[in-house]
Order: C-alpha cells, then sequence, then structure tokens
C-alpha cells in the first residue's frame, strides 16, 4: 500500500525528459507494490486458513475504497463521521484486520 502512495503526478513536470522518467518511476512504483501485494497472498495462502485470507482480502478492499473516498470529498463536505470512515477504511483497517487476524490464527477469543 506505502509503495503504491509514492506514485508522482506527472502534471507537475515541464519537460518531456521529467515526464519520460516520471512514467518510468511510477511504472516500477506500480510493479513494485503488485509484487508485494501477490507475495502476500501467496505468503497468506499457505497459512491455510480461509478466515484469515477473508479477513486480509477485506483490508485490500477498504483500502481502495478509503482511498476513493478521499478522491470524492472536499475536506469542507465532510462529515466527522466520514472523515473517521475514511481514516478507517485507508490506514486503520489494516493494522485492526491485521490484529483480528493474529486472533483468528491462535484461535483465541475476539473480544
Amino acid at each position: 500500500y506505502m509503495v503504491h502512495l509514492g506514485m508522482v503526478n506527472k502534471s507537475d513536470f515541464q519537460s518531456s525528459d521529467d515526464t519520460k522518467i516520471m512514467n518510468f518511476g511510477n511504472k516500477v512504483t506500480v510493479l513494485t507494490g503488485d509484487f508485494f501485494l501477490a507475495k502476500a497472498s501467496v505468503g497468506l495462502s499457505e497459512l491455510e486458513n480461509t478466515e484469515v485470507v477473508d479477513v486480509m482480502a477485506s483490508v485490500i478492499g477498504d483500502i481502495v475504497e478509503g482511498e476513493t473516498m478521499k478522491d470524492c470529498k472536499t475536506v469542507n463536505d465532510t462529515s466527522l463521521a466520514e472523515w473517521e470512515e475514511v481514516i478507517f477504511k485507508s490506514q486503520g483497517s489494516l493494522f485492526a484486520k491485521s490484529c483480528l487476524a493474529a486472533l483468528k490464527l491462535y484461535s483465541l477469543p475476539q473480544h
């Protein structure tokens, strides 16, 4: 997730040489992020615990939804409840659901 955030907005650059360099850098950023996501997915599958895979897969959906929500609202148009949801989905979900997955792996109570 953090690797994908490293993409650069190419509209900030004037020259075509700078744009070519940024295009290359953005491609490397996306491919690196995808590589890490694939490795994490393989690692999850090796746990052979479908509940844990389900929880961690939902994190990906939460992050995408949270980042999309960030792009659709301005600060002035966002209520506190909406802001909390965006922050949870784009950042907190990974931490919270990783803890939940650990509890499921060790069959501990989730409360």
